[in-house]
C-alpha cells in the first residue's frame, strides 16, 4: 500500500509544489515514515520487525470481518442509492472512530521534532507528510472494510459502480482526516498547557459520540415501506456527507441533487488544499504547546479527593493489596488520557444508544413493553473494555508488580476490577437506567438491577482473559497488535450477554422469573467477589 501511495503522490507533485510544499523533502520524510513503521513500536501503526506483518494482518482481518457483516445491506436492500448512502455513513463513522482512537497520537506526536525541526525543513512540509502517512493507513483500512460490499455491488449493478464507490470512499477519508486536523488546529491555538491536553481528550471523546449520534440521525432520514427502502432528498442532506456520495448514483438531475453531487466532489478537494496551503504550517507550530506544563495543583481539592477515595476503598476492599490496587487503579483511570480516548467513546455510546433505540421504537409506534432491555447493550460495552485494563499511557512503572513480595495477582486484579466498576462501569450504566426508569417507571427497576448484577459477573469473568498480565503494564499502542484476538473475545462476550438477555426477556413472561434470575445473579456475585474461586488463574509466573 505504501508503494501505491508514493506512486500517487509522485503523480500529484505539481499540486504540492503549487501549494508551497518542498516536494522532495516531503517525499523523503514520507518514505522514511513507511520504512520506520516496520522497525519500531511507537504508535498504533508501528510494530517490531518480527510482528509487524502479523499484527497488521490481524487488524486488517478484524476490519474484513466487520466488512462481511456490511454485505447484508448490499444483499437485502433493492435501492442502490440507499445502499451507497448507508455504506458511506458507516464508513464515515468507522473511520472517524479509527482516526480518533488509533491515529490521534500520530498526528499529535511531537517526538520527531527533535530530529526534523533541527533541519532546514518547512513545518508545512513536515505536517503534510504526517497527514499523507495517516491517509495511507486510513484508506487501506477503508478498502478492507468495504471490499466485500464493493464486490457484491459491482456484480449486482455493473462495473460503473466500482470507480465511483472507490472515489467516494477516498473522499470520505479525506473529509475525516482534514476535518479532524482542522479542529485540532483550532484547539491547539485556543488553549495552553495541561488545559490543552484535557480539552483535546474531551474533544476526542465528544467527536466520537457526535459521529455515532449523527449516524443515527442519518438513519432517521430513511423510511421503510414493505422492506423497500425509500429516500427523499432534503435540504439538510447538504450537511450529511454520506448523502453527497449517494447522490452520485441517482439519475435525477434536480437542482438539489446537482448541488449534492458537486458538493461531494469539491469539499474534500477544498479541505485538502486549505490544509496544506494554510493550516499545515500553523499545526506544527502549535504542537509545541503540548510540551508545556502549566498546571496549578489545588492542594485542598487533592486532599478532599484522597480522603473520599480512602473511605470508598475501606468500604469495598478487604485486604491491603486489594486496597492499594483499587486506589492506584482509580487514579490511573482518572488521569490516563490515551486510555480514556480508547475506552470512553464506545462506552459513552453504549450508554446513549439504548435510549436512542428505545425512543425510535416509541416514535415508530412500536408497542413493546421491553424497550428497557436495550440496557444490555451498555452491559456489553462496559464488560468488554476490561480487556484494555492492562494498557496505559505510561507503562514504565509496571516493574513494581514484579518486585512485590507476592506470588499471585488475584488481589491486585480484584482491586483493578472494582476500580473499573466504580469509576466507569456503574456510572455509565446509570445513564440508561435513569432514562428507562423515567420512561417506564419503577416497574423496570428489577430488570435494570438484574442487568447491573450480570455486568459485575461478566466483568469478573472477563478479567480471566488478562489474569496473567499485570494492570497497566503495556503501552496503549500495544492494544492494536491484539485487535484480532480482542475482536474474537468481544464476539464471545457479546454473544453470551445476548443469550442471557434473551433468557431475561423470556423470564419476564413468568410470575417470579426476573426475581429468581436476580437472586441467582446475586449469589453468583457473592461467590465470585467474596471467595478465592479464581485464585489459581492469577498465579504469578516465574516466581
Amino acid at each position: 500500500m505504501s508503494n501505491i501511495t508514493l506512486w500517487i503522490v509522485d503523480r500529484l507533485k505539481f499540486v504540492f509544489v503549487k501549494a508551497g510544499i518542498n516536494f522532495e523533502q516531503m517525499r523523503t520524510i514520507l518514505t522514511l515514515k513507511f520504512l520506520m513503521d516496520t522497525r519500531r513500536t511507537n504508535t498504533s501503526i508501528q510494530a517490531n520487525n518480527n510482528n509487524t506483518k502479523n499484527s497488521q494482518m490481524m487488524a486488517l482481518l478484524s476490519y474484513g470481518l466487520m466488512g462481511l457483516f456490511l454485505v447484508i445491506f448490499s444483499l437485502m436492500m433493492s435501492d442502490l442509492y440507499i445502499k451507497i448512502g448507508i455504506l458511506m455513513g458507516i464508513t464515515l463513522v468507522m473511520m472517524s472512530l479509527t482516526m480518533i482512537s488509533d491515529f490521534s497520537n500520530v498526528i499529535l506526536d511531537v517526538r520527531e521534532k527533535v530530529v526534523l525541526h533541527t533541519k532546514p525543513i518547512d513545518p508545512k512540509t513536515i505536517s503534510t507528510a504526517k497527514v499523507l502517512h495517516i491517509l495511507n493507513y486510513m484508506i487501506m483500512y477503508t478498502m478492507v472494510l468495504m471490499l466485500p460490499s464493493l464486490v457484491v455491488l459491482t456484480i449486482k449493478h455493473g462495473l460503473y459502480v466500482l470507480p465511483l464507490m472507490l472515489l467516494g470512499l477516498v473522499f470520505v477519508d479525506f473529509i475525516v482526516v482534514f476535518i479532524t486536523s482542522i479542529l485540532y488546529v483550532i484547539i491547539l491555538k485556543t488553549f495552553d498547557g495541561e488545559k490543552l491536553k484535557d480539552i483535546i481528550n474531551f474533544f476526542q471523546i465528544a467527536l466520537a459520540i457526535l459521529m455515532m449520534l449523527g449516524y443515527q440521525l442519518f438513519n432517521n432520514t430513511i423510511a421503510f415501506s414493505n422492506m423497500n427502502l425509500v429516500i427523499v432528498p432534503k435540504w439538510y442532506h447538504l450537511f450529511m456527507p454520506p448523502m453527497w456520495y449517494a447522490s452520485w448514483f441517482m439519475a435525477d438531475n434536480s437542482l438539489l441533487l446537482i448541488i449534492l453531487k458537486v458538493t461531494g466532489f469539491i469539499v474534500p478537494i477544498i479541505l485538502f488544499w486549505f490544509y496544506i496551503r494554510v493550516l499545515s504550517k500553523r499545526f506544527e507550530t502549535y504542537l509545541s504547546k503540548l510540551e508545556e506544563s502549566g498546571e496549578r495543583i489545588n492542594i485542598d481539592k487533592v486532599n478532599k479527593k484522597r480522603k473520599r477515595l480512602e473511605k470508598i476503598s475501606e468500604m469495598i476492599t478487604r485486604s491491603k493489596h486489594e486496597k492499594a490496587s483499587f486506589v492506584l487503579s482509580i487514579i490511573i483511570l482518572s488521569k490516563d488520557r490515551k486510555l480514556k480516548v480508547m475506552m470512553l467513546p464506545s462506552m459513552a455510546l453504549g450508554a446513549c444508544l439504548p435510549l436512542i433505540f428505545a425512543f425510535r421504537m416509541i416514535l415508530s409506534d412500536i408497542t413493546l413493553s421491553s424497550e428497557h432491555m436495550w440496557v444490555y447493550m451498555t452491559v456489553a460495552m462496559n464488560s468488554t473494555y476490561v480487556l484494555y485494563l492492562v494498557h496505559t499511557e505510561h507503562p514504565g512503572a509496571s516493574w513494581l508488580y514484579d518486585a512485590l513480595p507476592i506470588n499471585n495477582y488475584f488481589e491486585i486484579h480484584k482491586g483493578l476490577q472494582k476500580a473499573y466498576i466504580i469509576k466507569y462501569g456503574l456510572p455509565i450504566l446509570l445513564i440508561p437506567c435513569l432514562g428507562f426508569a423515567a420512561i417506564a417507571g419503577v416497574s423496570v427497576l428489577f430488570d435494570l438491577l438484574c442487568a447491573a448484577l450480570l455486568m459485575m459477573i461478566i466483568i469478573r469473568i472477563t478479567g480471566l482473559f488478562i489474569a496473567k498480565k499485570t494492570p497497566f503494564s503495556l503501552d496503549v499502542s500495544e492494544a492494536n497488535k491484539d485487535k484480532g484476538s480482542i475482536f474474537v473475545k468481544n464476539i464471545m462476550l457479546m454473544t453470551a450477554i445476548g443469550l442471557l438477555a434473551f433468557l431475561h426477556l423470556s423470564l419476564q413472561k413468568t410470575s417470579y422469573g426476573v426475581l429468581g434470575l436476580t437472586s441467582v445473579y446475586t449469589i453468583i456475585n457473592l461467590i465470585l467477589w467474596h471467595t478465592d474461586l479464581f485464585y489459581n488463574f492469577y498465579k504469578k509466573e516465574h516466581v
